[in-house]
């Protein structure tokens, strides 16, 4: 099948590609490119989630933000809940590194990847049986989620001294493409503790928060 064109005589194809090197740069677009195709090989062999493998860390400059916050603190352990294919926690610098996902076709696929990091399937739960933990990474799937649900779920699982932050994003909701989701907010964050540093992402459709849970 032919691939559409658009009114300059480009393909949508390549109008795509385009507005990704306008997005993150012709660098980081190739770079992309080569992992969007090593994920597409294990997506063909785990069979995990489509999504994961067109969104490489290269096409996605919030994961870098999240690294760098994370980087920042120095923390000596650090559990990322919803690691899909494992990109950023392997990109935190720590002594102690966990990455946990429901989906276990992904984290097959993460220790395949990565396997000098320690991954579990499971969700916030495996928190409780990981002692002292600085930060606890949780992005983008808190907001398929009620947020009293997922604000219980800290409350059961990093309260009580064992974890230090938690680091989550709030979203923008006018930009947000995800009319479906829920959002946990900043007022459902100071239930659980003290928000001591909001920073926007780079595209402003979202906003880190660390929350102090000590």
């Amino acid at each position: 099948m032919l691939a559409s064109r658009t009114p300059e005589g480009l393909s949508s194809e390549h109008m795509g590609y385009l507005t990704k090197i306008r997005a993150v740069g012709l660098r980081n677009t190739i770079l992309g490119m080569f992992q969007a195709s090593r994920y597409y090989l294990l997506y063909r062999r785990y069979h995990f989630e489509g999504w994961h493998w067109c969104s490489p860390f290269y096409w996605k400059p919030y994961k870098k933000q999240v690294v760098q916050m994370v980087n920042d603190l120095h923390p000596r352990s650090v559990v990322e809940i919803g690691c899909g294919l494992g990109e950023i926690i392997a990109r935190i610098k720590s002594d102690k590194k966990i990455g946990g996902d429901i989906d276990n076709a992904v984290i097959q696929s993460a220790r395949s990847l990565y396997p000098h990091i320690a991954f579990v399937h499971g969700g916030l739960e495996i928190i409780k049986d990981i002692k002292n933990v600085d930060v606890v990474i949780c992005i983008n799937w808190p907001h398929s989620l009620p947020s009293s649900q997922f604000i219980a779920m800290v409350d059961d699982y990093c309260k009580g001294g064992n974890v230090g932050c938690l680091l989550i994003d709030t979203v923008n909701r006018r930009l947000s493409s995800e009319a479906s989701h829920h959002y946990v907010c900043p007022d459902d964050l100071r239930a659980v503790g003290k928000i001591i540093s909001s920073i926007p992402s780079v595209d402003g459709v979202r906003t880190f928060n660390l929350v102090a849970l000590r």
